[in-house]
């Protein structure tokens, strides 16, 4: 039977070299891809292979996607990151492709090496659990097969296109839903205990192979407080980067569980006495002894778009009545049930709706519906402008000419 004990992490020297070449594969936008490229350039001046999800813009398509998409977008905030490394093309290498595609990924890897020779160690980061959560009713056969792609076929295909390079390390981002479920996390979960297996199964070989069972991560290092104790306790990229050297620089670890709470205790929760996780305080906000628990008075919902997230959010936590105010957190909730939250709002209103600034920024009926109308606009201003530069590129130099005189 598996077990887990608490493991002392000292720091040590890991296995990374000054200006090595290094290949991170996976979704950079969701996962912790770009964590590890931005520290991987500015600690050790590494160049890199970088293989995001497939349908994001070349390099020579960025400006263009920036001048019809916002820069809230996670694309745009994606391609921003990317600048900041470097040049593409020697700094960097860029490539887009699913990773489950065998003649995109070779494709990339041979171009690679014959660009930046042998390929010193090697990141698998794909996507985080905000995207991956699916209810057990929606959990079709085409659902678990996406889920399941990039990180059972992908680390397949990846292995293949590697085949005879000998790297330091492959280091595999894995989450702790593998160690504890979670709901909504039935593919998610066995995708990374996938992972687990594999650094289990080559543990001791060379390279040497190693999974880090991440809990809850964030994409930024400023300090918020949420009301969730669990979110507030979040891994930042600067604590992520040193608990991954950490690992690296033991070299007879191969999986290895990051929880910012006692494992032992989560486990007995969620395994042992799952019960205890439906006990909900606030089970009802018509008690006014209740709401007293609440840091916020009840206001009601101002337009549809509030009513629509103040309903989601009574019918997710149980609640007969929430207020515009009141913090999700406080009423009971927790990132399982954002996670819920906002995938049914996306359908709902066919937005962009980012999950973490849900999480860290805005956990509250009026926040929500105001990143909600936002994203709107935006998404209304970016298919003018694209009809506009759509328009534009079909005209000729003196029509362009004409149209800018009447407008302006």
């Amino acid at each position: 039977m598996q077990t887990y004990q608490q493991l002392p992490l000292p720091a040590g020297q890991p296995p990374l070299r000054s200006e090595g070449t290094y290949l991170i594969a996976g979704d950079l936008v969701e996962g912790l891809g770009m964590v590890y490229a931005q520290a991987l350039r500015q600690d050790f001046q590494a160049r890199l292979v970088l293989i995001g999800r497939a349908g994001l813009p070349h390099a020579e398509h960025w400006e263009q996607w920036l001048v019809t998409h916002g820069p809230q977008h996670e694309v745009s905030r994606l391609i921003h990151q990317l600048q900041s490394l470097g040049a593409v093309g020697t700094d960097y290498l860029w490539f887009s492709a699913d990773l489950g595609d065998a003649a995109a990924v070779n494709a990339a890897v041979a171009e690679s090496l014959a660009q930046l020779g042998e390929i010193h160690g090697v990141f698998h980061a794909g996507v985080m659990g905000d995207r991956a959560s699916c209810p057990m009713p929606e959990l079709t056969q085409p659902t678990c097969e996406q889920t399941l792609r990039p990180k059972v076929q992908g680390m397949q295909v990846l292995r293949s296109a590697l085949a005879g390079q000998n790297p330091d390390f492959v280091l595999l981002q894995s989450s702790l839903s593998a160690v504890v479920g979670g709901v909504g996390f039935g593919a998610y979960a066995a995708a990374n205990a996938y992972l687990d297996s594999l650094a289990t199964q080559y543990r001791g070989r060379t390279p040497r192979w190693v999974s880090i069972n991440w809990d809850a991560c964030r994409q930024d290092d400023v300090p918020q407080t949420t009301g969730s104790a669990w979110l507030d306790r979040a891994m930042t990229p600067a604590e992520v980067w040193q608990v991954t050297q950490r690992v690296l620089a033991q070299p007879h670890l191969s999986q290895v569980a990051v929880s910012p709470g006692n494992l032992r205790d989560r486990i007995d929760q969620w395994i042992h006495h799952p019960e205890t996780l439906s006990a909900n305080p606030l089970t009802t906000s018509t008690d006014p002894a209740q709401r007293s628990q609440l840091t916020s008075e009840y206001v009601a919902p101002r337009n549809a778009i509030e009513t629509a997230v103040a309903i989601a959010m009574q019918e997710l936590l149980g609640i007969e009545k929430i207020g515009i105010q009141d913090n999700f957190f406080e009423l009971g909730g927790h990132s399982l049930l954002a996670i819920q939250a906002v995938t049914r709002l996306r359908k709902e209103f066919q937005v962009e709706l980012p999950m973490r600034a849900f999480l860290f920024e805005a956990p509250t009926v009026a926040g929500i519906a105001k990143m909600i109308e936002e994203n709107q606009v935006k998404d209304a201003d970016q298919a003018a402008i694209a009809d506009l530069l759509n328009d534009i590129e079909s005209m000729s130099a003196e029509e362009v000419e004409k149209q800018v005189n009447l407008r302006s």
